[in-house]
């Protein structure tokens, strides 16, 4: 959460930053479903709620669904699989404020922005086998039977 606070902060001091969610909500109402509407949004935050390598969950899929930009921060490994050409990823960054300058340079100038809009996801364009339908249903099987096994005792 803190690294959220101190990034939303700084990031307001160069714009507005509307927040849906629970926490710090200005728009007057809480948004469930994000995709609809971040999509007239150039940028989303992404952050997750704490750095650990391969701890990568949703919120930065959220908004390569929505056609913006994610600023990214949590998984050190994320550009293991994720195409660092396509999102700000803040652990690529000494701080806050060099991401934001980032931020600043790709909100100013349409060209580069588009150009990070149409960069691939994931690396080589390819899903890899860890988000792959295929390693999900092979643990959720997995645990599957770990339950039933537990239950049969």
């Amino acid at each position: 959460w803190k690294g959220r606070l101190v990034f939303k902060s700084t990031r307001s001091k160069y714009k507005k930053v509307d927040s849906g969610g629970r926490y710090r909500n200005n728009i007057g109402k809480r948004i469930i479903h994000n995709t609809q509407w971040i999509k007239d949004y150039k940028f989303i935050i992404t952050f997750e709620n704490c750095s650990y390598p391969g701890y990568c969950t949703e919120k930065i899929g959220t908004g390569f669904k929505a056609n913006t930009i994610p600023i990214y921060w949590g998984d050190p490994r994320v550009s293991e699989n994720y195409n660092d050409k396509s999102f700000i990823n803040c652990n690529n960054y000494s701080d806050f404020d060099k991401a934001i300058e980032q931020i600043i340079e790709l909100d100013n100038n349409d060209d580069k922005y588009k150009q990070m809009l149409v960069e691939p996801w994931l690396i080589n364009n390819k899903i890899p086998y860890e988000l792959s339908d295929e390693n999900y249903i092979k643990r959720f099987n997995t645990i599957l039977h770990e339950v039933r096994c537990k239950n049969s005792v």
